[in-house]
């Protein structure tokens, strides 16, 4: 399930804080990171929405569900802050149409 940093899973089901926003939820420019991405829990490596490509919480909270074009724009524009901030990223993903990573 390819994420679109809306945040909204990070600040209501962390594992390290019982419901209050992740302690290591790190908000830059409207979009969510998570600081220790490489080692964070299990519950947030195996956390999936049903059996959707992109996740349907970050599509309904962000408001694209007319507008699913906007959701491969801002996996790319997220990546790019990633890099930009020395965060640590995920692996490239391609999926159909969705194409994140460096051969942009």
């Amino acid at each position: 399930m390819i994420c679109l940093h809306c945040g909204d899973c990070c600040k209501r089901m962390s594992p390290f804080s019982s419901g209050e926003p992740c302690p290591n939820l790190v908000s830059i420019d409207g979009y969510y990171f998570c600081k220790e991405y490489y080692n964070r829990p299990n519950e947030c490596v195996t956390h999936r929405v049903g059996n959707s490509v992109l996740c349907p919480i970050g599509i309904d909270v962000l408001d694209f569900t007319h507008h699913l074009g906007t959701c491969h724009n801002r996996t790319h524009e997220a990546y790019s802050k990633l890099i930009k901030l020395g965060l640590p990223t995920h692996e490239p993903l391609e999926m159909g149409r969705i194409n994140i990573g460096e051969n942009q």
